[in-house]
Order: structure tokens, then sequence, then C-alpha cells
């Protein structure tokens, strides 16, 4: 029954969602001659023929772009102190998180097996569906430190206690 309910298409939908949300600006501006170098490329790009240059311009648009992981990172970033010291080596997760959604969609090999990254859907789901929810509860006023002492909240409490064990046998199939 788990497994009918932890799909690809769920880790993939999972790690869109912050894809939909607005950015959160944690990008560092790009130094001058960057900018400088990247117009020059842009200008050059558009004197190749097609399909080239829409290539290596869609490329180049993507530099200044906040990356998925970036994304997930900054929201992770942005859940309270005490709650993000009780998800150690949660920026290692979010990487194979997106590894994960990257190979489903786009053939890239994950770090971890394949088989391995298939024995972990659950807990790679999970990890983004936790970030995604509380981070957003938080941008709400929700209280992490009332939360934790009440009732209820099943699903995420659950995987806030179970994280630790499950991080150790995550790790344990990193290479």
């Amino acid at each position: 029954m788990r497994e009918e309910i932890y799909t690809i298409d769920r880790l993939v939908g999972a790690a869109n969602a912050f894809d939909i949300l607005p950015e959160v600006n944690v990008a560092k501006p790009l130094p001058a001659r960057a900018m400088k170098i990247l117009s020059k490329l842009r200008k050059d790009a558009k004197n190749l023929p097609a399909p080239y240059n829409e290539q290596i311009l869609n490329s180049l648009g993507r530099v200044k772009a906040q990356t998925l992981r970036k994304k997930i990172e900054a929201h992770f970033s942005s859940l309270p102190h005490p709650l993000k010291q009780r998800l150690p080596d949660m920026l290692l997760v979010i990487e194979h998180c997106v590894r994960a959604r990257n190979y489903f969609v786009h053939g890239t090999p994950p770090k971890i097996s394949v088989d391995a990254t298939h024995q972990q859907i659950f807990f790679l789901t999970d990890t983004l569906e936790f970030i995604f929810v509380i981070s957003e509860l938080a941008k709400c006023g929700w209280k992490y430190d009332r939360w934790i002492k009440e009732p209820g909240w099943g699903r995420y409490r659950q995987y806030l206690q179970s994280y630790e064990l499950s991080l150790r046998a995550f790790k344990e199939l990193i290479p």
C-alpha cells in the first residue's frame, strides 16, 4: 500500500512545488565583470544558427536564476532555528532530493545508485513535503515551540521523530 502512495510523480511534484512559490532572494548578484561577460556571450550567441543559439541563450538565462536546490535550501533555512537543529545534514538530504528529481525528470544519474534512490523515495518525498509545508506555515505565523508540545500533526511530527534513524539509513547508501 505504501508504494502506491509514494510514487515517482509524487516525489517530482513535491520538488517542483518549490518552483511555484515566489522566489526567496538568496542569490548573490553577479559581479560586474561576470555581467559584462554574460552580456557578450548573449550577443555572440544570437549570431549562431538555430537551434544552437536558442539552447545557449536558455542556458545563459539560467546563470542568474535561482536553482531548484537553492530554492529548497532557502525554504529550509527559513525554518525556526530550534527545528533546523533537529534536522542535521539536511543540506545533504536536499541535494539528493533534487538529484533524485532530476534523475526521474531528465535521466541525470543520481549520486547514490538508482536502486538506492528508489529505496529512499519515501524519505526523500517526505523531506520535500515537510520543508514545503512547515516553511509555508512558519511564514503564516506558525509557532514551532507551541506545535512541538501539542498533540496532533502526526505526519510531520512522525517525520521529525524518525529523521535521525532515516538519515542514518540514508547515509549508509551514499558512496
